[in-house]
């Protein structure tokens, strides 16, 4: 149940993050190919997944005292 809540909040996460990069440029989502719009969400999920794993890692390294000796 909270696998899936979390990969349904990354998920919206990285859609919301490709559209934007995608107004950005000017352009709009009906102008990609499905199969390349759902690579760049995919790509964008693995980014959030990567960082929240960062993040994660830190702070249980920092609890632990070990920060300093991360050098991060």
């Amino acid at each position: 149940m909270v696998d899936e809540k979390y990969e349904h909040y990354v998920r919206s996460k990285a859609i919301e993050a490709v559209n934007q990069k995608l107004l950005d440029k000017g352009l709009k989502v009906e102008q990609i190919a499905k199969a390349d719009y759902e690579a760049m969400v995919c790509d964008s999920t693995k980014d959030i997944k990567k960082e929240h794993a960062k993040k994660l890692s830190q702070g249980l390294f920092s609890f632990i005292g070990l920060d300093l000796l991360m050098g991060w």
